[in-house]
Formats: structure tokens, sequence, C-alpha cells
């Protein structure tokens, strides 16, 4: 199961401090929706827009891209038509924050900046996401931002660090744009996200063998009879729990202690004592689970049906049941309902999208 959508997912249904807030986002690739689902999370309203060719996110990561899009309308629009940007600014004339990730030249080419939004849409929040707020219109993407702040070590990064840090900062940024009068804007920026995370580096406090970096018995990976387990007793009473536990002398090893158990019966025993260790999940690095990944990824992708696109027109294919759907007007396509959240309230669901008893996706026309 994918995880939740990030820290405004703890907020109780019941509360959805955002009810009643229209965003529309033009924000692709994992930043911005990452940011949209947090907020969507907590109750607003929000209507994407992508290009006609799509968001290149849905063919890279198909079961992430409809999960940060559940309960998200998607409608395409040819911002680079006059229809489409027409459109856009018929929709914007409701919505109280604009959501866009692209570098500031881009935006000028498509009629977008601070100005102009603040005349035609005085009601208007916007917050942009660029790569660096010190150079905006300078191309990049995580693994060069890593890079470019030192955080890449011999081989390429796991996971996506300032793509996830930068959503966050998103998020806070919409929200303490919110409380501004409109109109109002901001810029959040993804290298400039990586600041807070490059002190453990800069401190040395992971490298190899250092106080966090393995060098502490009590907070280090270590393997099992089966298995691995990872031990962060780090404040004094864990530590002393942790030793006293094992009947071994403070300092000492825990290489030869650790292999009398499994980690599953490591795991039992520690949280019985009130230890912090887990057992590590290796389940992403194993080759075989990797090569599994790999083929349902590709699996997925193969299956994804993809919109036969003509100037500024898509279709959905046809199917058993099913028939094409209606061609919209030039420069517009129809809206989708991506995974919508059945029990979203009306006020978070477009009355122009509706659900189907299965809760499949469907289509409706848009209206400009």
């Amino acid at each position: 199961m994918l995880p939740a959508a990030g820290i405004m997912a703890v907020v109780p249904r019941a509360i959805r401090p955002l009810q009643g807030l229209r965003i529309v986002s033009l924000a692709q690739n994992l930043p911005g929706p990452l940011a949209l689902s947090r907020l969507v999370a907590a109750g607003a309203a929000a209507l994407k827009i992508e290009p006609p060719a799509g968001d290149g996110f849905r063919l890279l990561a198909p079961r992430w891209y409809r999960h940060l899009h559940r309960g998200v309308r998607v409608q395409t629009l040819d911002l680079k038509s006059d229809v489409g940007r027409l459109s856009l600014s018929a929709v914007l004339a409701t919505a109280d924050l604009l959501l866009t990730s692209h570098r500031p030249a881009s935006l000028a080419r498509l009629g977008i900046d601070r100005r102009r939004l603040a005349r035609q849409h005085p009601h208007l929040r916007w917050l942009n996401i660029v790569g660096d707020t010190g150079a905006p219109d300078h191309a990049g993407h995580d693994l060069t931002y890593q890079a470019s702040a030192g955080m890449i070590g011999d081989g390429m990064p796991r996971t996506f660090v300032a793509d996830l840090l930068g959503a966050g900062d998103a998020v806070a940024a919409a929200l303490l744009l919110l409380r501004q009068p409109a109109p109002a804007a901001a810029t959040v920026g993804l290298r400039d996200a990586l600041e807070a995370a490059r002190w453990p580096v800069v401190e040395a406090l992971t490298a190899p063998g250092a106080v966090l970096g393995g060098g502490l018995p009590t907070y280090r990976l270590y393997d099992t009879r089966r298995g691995r387990v990872a031990i962060a007793a780090l404040e004094p009473h864990f530590r002393a729990r942790l030793y006293g536990a094992l009947q071994l002398s403070d300092g000492d090893d825990l290489t030869e202690a650790m292999q009398q158990r499994t980690a599953t019966q490591w795991v039992r025993w520690a949280t019985a004592r009130d230890i912090p260790l887990v057992a590590v999940d290796d389940t992403l690095h194993h080759p075989a689970a990797s090569l599994s990944l790999t083929r349902r990824a590709n699996a997925a992708h193969a299956a994804t049906p993809q919109a036969t696109t003509a100037r500024g027109t898509a279709r959905r294919p046809a199917g058993p049941g099913r028939p094409a759907s209606r061609t919209a007007p030039k420069g517009t396509t129809a809206a989708t309902a991506v995974d919508p959240d059945p029990t979203a309230s009306h006020a978070a669901t477009p009355r122009t999208t509706r659900q189907r008893a299965d809760h499949r996706p469907t289509r409706t026309t848009a209206h400009d």
C-alpha cells in the first residue's frame, strides 16, 4: 500500500481546515502534485491543468501518479493556444490559489507573470515552484540539485530529496500565502529546500564511523540470525536499558549479541522493553524484489490507455460498453476525476464531475 499524502493527511476528515478553498494547478512531475495532494487531503478542491501531451510523471510512475491525484479533477488545456489561455483565465476567475512549477521564462511565454495575474485576477494568490530561487531559469531536476548540494555518494540516489522536501516547503508557503491579502505571490526553490538536509553532512554527523554514522554501537545496523535490525538507543536511558537487558557493559559492541536471535524475535524483545529497535525492510533493496517492482511498473505502463491528441483535442479510447469521449472545444479537452475519494464533501468535488457506482474516473465536457 502506498503511503498517505503526507503531513496534511493526519488531519481528521471531519475537520478539513481548507474546506471551500479552490486551487488551480499547472504543476507537473512530482513536487507540485505532491504539495497539491496534501492540500486536497486537508479539504481543498483542486483542478489540475495538463498540456495535450499530459503529465510525463503519469507514464514514469502510473501508480504514484494516481495516488497523488486522488480527488483532483484533471483537465487538458493547450495553453499555447488563445482558446486554452482564455479557458485558463475563466477558471482562475473563481480560484483562490494558483500553483505552478515552471521557470519564469516558460510562464512568460504562456502569458503568466505576477503583474498580469494581479491585474486580471486581484483575488488570486500565486505560488510557483522553481529549481533554485537564486537562478530560477536554470534547468535541473532532483539529481542535479542533490549533486550541487554535495549530497551524492558513489552511486545514484535511492530516493528523491529535493522534490520531497520542496513539496513540503510548498505546502507551508501556500498556507502562509492564504493568510496574506490578495493579490499575493511567493516562490519556493527545490535546491533551497536542501539547505536543511545538508547540515548532517556539513557537520559530519553521518560520515562513516562518525557518531551517527556507525560510530556508536547503540546507533547502528546489525545482522541477526535472519534479517537485519536498526538500533537507535541514542539517549542515555535507552542506552542503559539496552545494555542492562542484554547484560553487557556500557559501550560493548553488539555484533555478536545480535546474532543470537532473528530480526523478528529482536523486535518483539525490544518492544516489550521499550527499546528503539526495528527490523530493516530490505524489500526495495533486494535484487529480486527490485526486478519484480520494475516488471510490475512496466506492465502497468503498458496497460495504461494513451489518449490520442490532435492539436488541442483528446479522446478517451473506446471500450466495451464505453463509447469514445466527445471532442472538446479546440484548445481544451474533457476533464477527468482521477481516483476520486468517495468520502470527499460536495465542496471538494465540482458538480461537473459525476461518479459511477464503482468510482471509476469519468469524463465531463469542459465549460469555457
